[in-house]
């Protein structure tokens, strides 16, 4: 452990030869360029139309490479979490981030994962459909359900189960938050139980691919994740010195 805080603080320091990547000025360029991918227009798509098969509810989230709805696919018929990349990305490097996902999503069969069904592109717009979890935050569901130590380890020991498989799997999440881990509860042999899914690979990184140079060559200086959980070498903005460390820290 000792060695692990070494390595992670030197990491911090050695930054500092070109600026320190977490000072305001920093954070503030980084998160403007952030944002600045959310500028593209939105897709059509709403509640009461239909998008390749599937009749759509209502808005779940957005974010700046797509939107996600909840959906009902017609064959078989089941609802889903339909995300769809909004109208009007010039990027084919954000395009290629987009259908990553659901490649990464794809590859990866566990409980604790959200499952794709399907994806493809409908009317040149990529989409995939995916698992719906009807949960909670895992931060928001323990202080709902006013969860003891005894019972967060226990959580938190199936959602680093499912972390271990994608890393077994060369995938690295490199974005893991509260709101990208959803609780359900569901019945297990007729007894409660609380289940872990984890959501959005949009800027995983795949490290046992040909897929990671071409799809997900971050440049230098470019931040990737969320400031509040990412870990000081992923905050250096060098995607080379990302490995599953960077998920632990963020758990």
């Amino acid at each position: 452990m000792h060695e692990q805080l070494v390595r992670l603080i030197t990491a911090a320091d050695s930054s500092d030869r070109d600026g320190d990547p977490l000072s305001d000025d920093a954070i503030n360029a980084r998160r403007q360029s952030l944002e600045s991918q959310e500028s593209y227009s939105h897709s059509p798509v709403h509640p009461g139309s239909t998008f390749a098969g599937y009749e759509i509810h209502s808005l779940l989230g957005e974010g700046g490479m797509g939107a996600v709805y909840l959906a009902t696919q017609e064959r078989p018929s089941r609802q889903v979490a339909l995300k769809i990349l909004k109208s009007g990305f010039a990027s084919e490097r954000l395009r290629r981030r987009f259908e990553l996902e659901a490649e990464t999503l794809g590859k990866l069969k566990h409980p604790g994962i959200a499952q794709v069904y399907e994806a493809g592109i409908h009317d040149g717009q990529p989409y995939f459909a995916m698992e719906y979890i009807d949960g909670t935050p895992v931060t928001e569901y323990a202080e709902r359900k006013q969860l003891g130590t005894r019972d967060k380890l226990k959580l938190i020991s199936k959602i680093a189960a499912a972390i271990q498989h994608a890393h077994q799997h060369g995938i690295i999440h490199r974005d893991l938050k509260p709101a990208n881990i959803l609780i359900a509860d569901i019945n297990t042999d007729g007894q409660p139980s609380a289940q872990p899914k984890i959501l959005d690979f949009g800027v995983a990184k795949v490290t046992e691919s040909d897929i990671a140079v071409t799809t997900l060559q971050t440049d230098i200086g470019q931040l990737i994740g969320t400031i509040s959980y990412m870990s000081p070498e992923q905050a250096g903005g060098n995607p080379d010195d990302v490995d599953t460390r960077s998920d632990v820290y963020a758990l």
